[in-house]
């Protein structure tokens, strides 16, 4: 097999998305919980999902479900960041460990009552934005290059003819 300028090419876009693949995929975020409290809703970043209570006006703030009065065990928890441009630095998350207890007991936070979003009668959670997972475009795209590449170097080749040797 002869080494043309094209199949160099190719095989090097090939090995720069095999090495590089994992790092695209390393800066995705786990998706929100789909199983917070009613009055709740899942969010993601960098240090990993949570849940958040909402807050809602009677008269506009939910996508799905209804605003009404709510009350969750709320508190606030600080984190060293996992994130890339704030590694390090500290963040603060509004965190709903759940619904209050009778007489408005919570084993975590404190019970906080507020128009929130909860669901409808009939069930669906309110205010889960899904995330998006980190996009390896430009890598997927170099590979594409890469392998049409190969493909028409090996398709420019002459057919070896079997000849009888002498």
């Amino acid at each position: 097999m002869r080494l043309t300028p094209a199949l160099v090419v190719a095989l090097l876009a090939g090995g720069l998305a095999l090495t590089h693949a994992s790092v695209a995929k390393a800066d995705a975020v786990l998706s929100p919980p789909s199983d917070c409290a009613p009055g709740a809703e899942g969010r993601t970043d960098h240090n990993g999902p949570y849940c958040a209570p909402s807050t809602c006006t009677a008269e506009k703030g939910c996508t799905h479900g209804a605003c009404r009065e709510q009350a969750l065990c709320v508190g606030t928890e600080t984190l060293k960041s996992a994130s890339g441009w704030s590694f390090g630095k500290e963040i603060t998350h509004v965190v709903a460990y759940g619904p209050c207890g009778a007489g408005g007991a919570c084993a975590k936070g404190r019970c906080e009552t507020a128009l929130r979003c909860v669901p409808a009668a009939k069930g669906g959670r309110c205010g889960a934005a899904p995330v998006e997972p980190a996009s390896g475009g430009p890598i997927v795209a170099a590979a594409a290059v890469g392998l049409a590449l190969a493909a028409r170097s090996l398709r420019r080749r002459p057919p070896v003819s079997a000849s009888p040797r002498r």
